[in-house]
């Protein structure tokens, strides 16, 4: 191991571990706006591996974070299941049904596969929807509440988000350097060069598919008892997949810390505007997210890999590349 790498190991150990006594000293608002983001953190990540890695642009990731939240609710309400065999079912039903839909729906490409991958994410919520007995249908599904005074659930889900968005990280860190990385990344660059060299195609799109649908399954789980409360327009909601791929594009397509930079500004800017500015936080937020994705449209990372400033000339300069 190099200096370097031991360098940021230790960096990395120091902001775990400032993040875990963080919530110790502040409001419980603001733990819940962290929890969001270490959400929103995983979710982007996810996305990340199969949109930014291997370049199959998807808008059906809440497919797999509305069938975590059910698996998860359904166990815990009718079954007793303890919460952490709930989680670890969602992971597997959100793998397993990433594994069976991505077979056939990989095949398409481009604006094919967004249009497919929405319209299988909305017939599941119509499903969920009508479903009556164990799901609840549309009036929606009530968890089993959570053990603890009000600061102390904050607390529990806290550290259960941050868990999750660190072994996201660590898994996007090693897939990226082992040869299934690279095999995405040539599928990403030009799959017909890639079969040609004799690299298994199909078989790296739905591990991609399947890493991803993963952990949005889990974080699913997760959201729905810190929630208490699902209902399918919620957990099978477009917004959360078009938030996935405006994190990962705000941050950086394709980059390890592109993600957790775009859920951390999106969320914070979120927060501040709802809270100042109700009736056009939406668009205003519109607004901020078009003209960053103008300024640099790789995301943020390029800006800090580049060492570029958000300089009038420079966003002129991308209108004009766009205009070309």
């Amino acid at each position: 191991m190099t200096r370097i790498s031991v360098g940021k190991s230790i960096f990395f150990l120091i902001v775990i571990c400032l993040l875990g006594v963080f919530p110790l000293g502040v409001g419980v608002s603001i733990i819940r706006l962290l929890t969001s983001i270490f959400m929103y953190t995983v979710l982007s990540q996810s996305w990340n591996i199969i949109g930014g890695y291997t370049g199959y642009i998807s808008f059906g990731n809440a497919l797999f974070f509305g069938l975590g939240a059910y698996t998860t609710g359904v166990l815990m309400l009718h079954l007793h299941t303890p919460f952490v065999l709930s989680l670890l079912a969602s992971a597997a039903v959100a793998f397993g049904v990433a594994f069976l839909i991505g077979i056939p729906i990989l095949r398409l490409k481009g604006h094919y596969l967004a249009v497919a991958t929405f319209g299988v994410a909305e017939a599941m919520r119509e499903v969920f929807n009508n479903l009556r007995g164990f799901s609840g249908g549309g009036e929606g599904l009530s968890f089993p509440l959570p053990p603890g005074d009000i600061r102390m659930v904050s607390y529990q889900f806290y550290y259960l988000m941050l868990l999750a968005a660190i072994l996201t990280m660590i898994m996007a860190y090693h897939v990226t350097r082992r040869p299934a990385g690279y095999a995405m990344a040539a599928i990403r660059d030009d799959e017909d060069v890639a079969n040609v060299m004799g690299i298994h195609t199909t078989k790296y799109k739905i591990l991609a598919f399947c890493l991803s649908a993963l952990f949005t399954g889990v974080v699913g789980g997760i959201f729905g008892y810190w929630v208490t409360f699902i209902e399918p327009n919620n957990v099978f909601s477009i917004q959360i997949s078009v938030m996935m791929v405006i994190m990962v594009l705000l941050g950086g397509i394709g980059t390890l810390w592109g993600p957790v930079i775009g859920a951390f500004i999106l969320e914070i800017l979120s927060d501040l505007l709802i809270s100042r500015v109700v009736e056009y936080h939406g668009a205003v937020l519109g607004f901020i997210i078009i003209v960053v994705v103008l300024a640099a449209p790789r995301g943020i990372m390029e800006i800090i890999k580049e060492r570029k400033k958000l300089s009038f000339s420079y966003f002129l300069e991308n209108i004009r590349k766009y205009q070309a």
